[in-house]
């Protein structure tokens, strides 16, 4: 039990006479203070109870002179601990529960003396094993065919980073969607983090990158990991077992050193699973069929410089990434548009985006409704991202002076992700930065955004995902980062669109 001191102007809680409550029959901890009215003239009580799943506030009735229970309960798990907390003027609840592994945090809703007090659901975080270390060295997320939406995130291992050899340790959290108990407060429940040891994917440097993907279609993401060293990629396989290799990448002429710098899954055919893959010094086209069998279908080893970021998009509405789908490297000259359609080419062209003058980071995405997916190009020196669109599947990528969203300041940005923020049905885009913000834009589906909104993450942010965690319409944001691992952040769901 923790104490509350008495001071001036405020009331003498050592006054309240000793009560008897019976409030159920395993309360785990209890905490003591003003969690509904923040002006020092109430005394609450929140109980964490084991047994009814839940966190029970009792309230003290000063014209009855005893305790009531409040008709509203946080429901959890297994709950351990709860701490209340003030930031900025408002208050806040972190409940921590031992199914879960997760910390929750809630913000009151205004003040309700006396009554059943609103709570709304903020944000989770996973909380990571014991023996975590080191940075994010990959992050990938997939939906499941039950709707779970399925997290892998790579963690550098304290031997790795020392130079040792060791396996490549993967984190696995799985969020089942919303609890019917918590309906309406847009939360959503984290099963256990599972780590996971990829035992056949040793790496020097601890910067293997992991991708999720359905390769056998039973129903659950496959944990893919790339090790740049032996150009392998490996699926990982049941606990205890052997990665199985896929397939292995040629290696360049002069055996040259290559780095991930993206991965992902763009389409999947009857009994194919499609990956693009580009490293610093080539983008990739693999077929892996659902026997684990994999072949290297295209690919550019010339591209005009040293590829610092990529993205997938379709260039036309059908779903053959051989012939709808076109790849952008992003080097210091430009972005190089590659079309696997058109082979190898000899000189690919290059979109030069006018007033830019730092692209840091690129993304692909339908932002303006046409069925292509445009560019979007994060400038971290003009504190802008600039947006390209083509007019026709066949035609070039143009960046349009007008289309041009502001950052309100300067950021060292790490990645763009594409997401309903809003329920409006208008593509939106989220922009991480290292120090730790999160800034949402939101569209007004013509390809046109406006000022954004800023999100805290935590300092180290390495990489940015979006997906519906709760089934309400609106996206959560994942963020990775150096410590605790994965923060996710709730979509901007009462901002208003931009017209």
């Amino acid at each position: 039990f923790n104490s509350l001191q008495s001071s001036p102007g405020q009331p003498d809680f050592t006054s309240i006479p000793p009560r008897i409550v019976c409030v159920g029959e395993d309360p785990e901890s209890i905490v003591a203070s003003d969690f509904f009215r923040s002006d020092g003239l109430a005394l609450d009580l929140a109980i964490v109870d084991e047994n009814r799943d839940a966190v029970i506030f009792l309230t003290w009735d000063e014209a009855r002179e005893d305790w009531f229970e409040q008709p509203f309960t946080l429901s959890a798990r297994l709950p351990q601990h709860f701490v209340p907390f003030d930031l900025g003027g408002s208050r806040f609840l972190a409940l921590a529960s031992r199914a879960q592994q997760s910390l929750e945090v809630f913000q009151r809703q205004g003040d309700c003396p006396g009554s059943s007090c609103a709570w709304q659901y903020i944000c989770t975080f996973p909380v990571p094993p014991d023996d975590r270390a080191g940075r994010p060295a990959g992050f990938s997320i997939a939906r499941s065919a039950a709707g779970a939406v399925e997290a892998a995130l790579a963690v550098e291992d304290g031997d790795v980073a020392l130079g040792a050899s060791a396996p490549l340790l993967v984190d696995l959290v799985s969020f089942t969607g919303p609890s019917p108990d918590m309906a309406g407060f847009g939360s959503f429940r984290s099963a256990a983090v599972e780590r996971v040891a990829v035992e056949s994917c040793e790496n020097e440097f601890g910067l293997a990158g992991v991708l999720l993907a359905d390769i056998d279609r039973d129903g659950e993401p496959d944990l893919l990991s790339f090790e740049p060293e032996t150009l392998r990629i490996s699926r990982a396989g049941a606990l205890g077992e052997m990665a199985e290799t896929l397939i292995e990448l040629p290696e360049l002429p002069g055996g040259e050193v290559e780095a991930l710098v993206g991965w992902s899954a763009p389409a999947q055919q009857s009994d194919l699973t499609w990956i693009a893959l580009c490293t610093n010094r080539r983008a990739c086209l693999i077929s892996a069929d659902r026997s684990g069998g994999a072949s290297l279908e295209w690919v550019c080893d010339e591209p005009h410089g040293d590829v610092h970021d990529a993205a997938v998009g379709r260039r036309n509405k059908g779903g053959n990434p051989r012939t709808d789908f076109f790849l952008a490297l992003m080097d210091a000259s430009g972005i190089s548009i590659l079309l696997p359609s058109a082979g190898k080419p000899a000189q690919p062209p290059v979109l030069r985006i006018d007033g830019a003058f730092r692209m840091a980071c690129l993304g692909a995405h339908d932002v303006n409704g046409d069925g292509i997916d445009d560019l979007a190009v994060v400038d971290g020196m003009e504190l802008r991202i600039h947006l390209a669109s083509a007019t026709g599947a066949g035609s070039p990528f143009r960046g349009e002076p007008s289309r041009v969203a502001p950052l309100p300041r300067f950021i060292d940005p790490v990645e763009l992700a594409f997401l309903e923020a809003n329920g409006d049905g208008w593509t939106d885009i989220a922009c991480g930065a290292h120090d730790g913000d999160v800034f949402v834009f939101l569209g007004n589906g013509r390809g046109a955004f406006g000022n954004p909104a800023a999100l805290v993450a935590a300092p180290g942010v390495e990489a940015l995902r979006a997906a519906d965690l709760d089934g309400d319409g609106i996206d959560e944001i994942l963020a990775a980062v150096d410590a605790p691992g994965l923060i996710v952040l709730p979509g901007a769901g009462t901002m208003q669109p931009q017209r």
